[in-house]
């Protein structure tokens, strides 16, 4: 009788944590992504929005609106999007900052954190058009690193016709960026060669620049998670501080081999919605220092 009991007892206790698993498992699906508004008003405390609703905390005036999109293991508080944040909103002109928070899947294992950013994406395309951002997408640059950087492709390809992708290094995913997922889509490779190597170091947007030969960057020591976050520290960099100005390569073996010198340069990264031009081939590199701002 007492053995009765306690298993009893025990299928009750354990009926009770399958439940509380569940809603445990429905609060994370309504909180897949989160989002957080900076302005020159609001530089340190983030305003959090209505995921659901309209938000009249978002001030459009014809502003560009930034989105910063972390990658696998990142959240919203990652050092990417403290440093980005901080020089959009040091620009002569005022923008307003939105950054995504989709840790809730981000902090899965890589293969199953990709197999989610279809489900991530879907979401931030509601919130663009719940917000209203669908009757302004020349306002739109969204900025991805990592699988952030497909993330941002999936929220071009299924949502309004955005102006600009920025890639900060994209990584290996089923769900490969395109050149048409934007009015004007750029992506910087950082660490694209190798086979512990984080990056695809291949072509995927209207300009694909490859800053030092895309991989190996001065003053990362054989270290390849220093080669891949150079992507979005020279992004940071670039927004007020350093225009990288970039040449214009033949092919992928020019690049290579540093021999790209013909032409007008080109600026890597920068502020700005409208598509950069001067380079037929796509290809493009510049060669930097060792240490911020490059």
């Amino acid at each position: 009788m007492f053995k009765i009991i306690n298993f009893v007892l025990f299928a009750a206790i354990l009926a009770v944590c399958n439940c509380d698993d569940e809603l445990s498992r429905m609060q994370r699906l309504v909180n897949i992504n989160r989002y957080f508004l900076y302005t020159r008003a609001n530089v340190h405390v983030p305003i959090e929005l209505n995921r659901l609703s309209p938000d009249n905390n978002i001030q459009f005036n014809n502003r560009t609106t930034v989105f910063l999109v972390h990658g696998h293991e990142g959240t919203a508080t990652t050092t990417l999007n403290s440093l980005v944040k901080n020089e959009l909103l040091e620009l002569p002109e005022e923008v307003n900052v939105i950054v995504v928070d989709w840790s809730q899947y981000a902090s899965l294992s890589y293969s199953n954190a990709d197999r989610h950013l279809l489900t991530v994406a879907s979401h931030l395309v509601d919130f663009l058009i719940i917000q209203g951002f669908n009757n302004k997408p020349e306002t739109i640059h969204l900025v991805g690193f990592n699988l952030g950087a497909h993330i941002v492709g999936l929220t071009g390809r299924l949502g309004p016709n955005i102006a600009r992708i920025t890639a900060l290094d994209p990584s290996k995913s089923s769900y490969r960026l395109q050149k048409t997922d934007a009015m004007y889509v750029e992506v910087i490779h950082t660490d694209g060669s190798g086979i512990l190597s984080n990056g695809l170091g291949i072509q995927l947007g209207d300009l694909d620049f490859f800053p030092n030969g895309g991989n190996s960057q001065p003053g990362c020591i054989a270290s390849n998670s220093c080669d891949h976050n150079r992507a979005w520290q020279f992004f940071a960099a670039s927004l007020r501080l350093n225009q990288f100005p970039s040449h214009c390569c033949t092919s992928m073996t020019q690049m290579k081999y540093n021999n790209c010198r013909g032409g007008a340069t080109i600026p890597m990264g920068g502020h700005g919605v409208l598509p950069k031009s001067g380079c037929d081939s796509g290809i493009l590199r510049v060669n930097t220092g060792r240490s911020y701002p490059y």
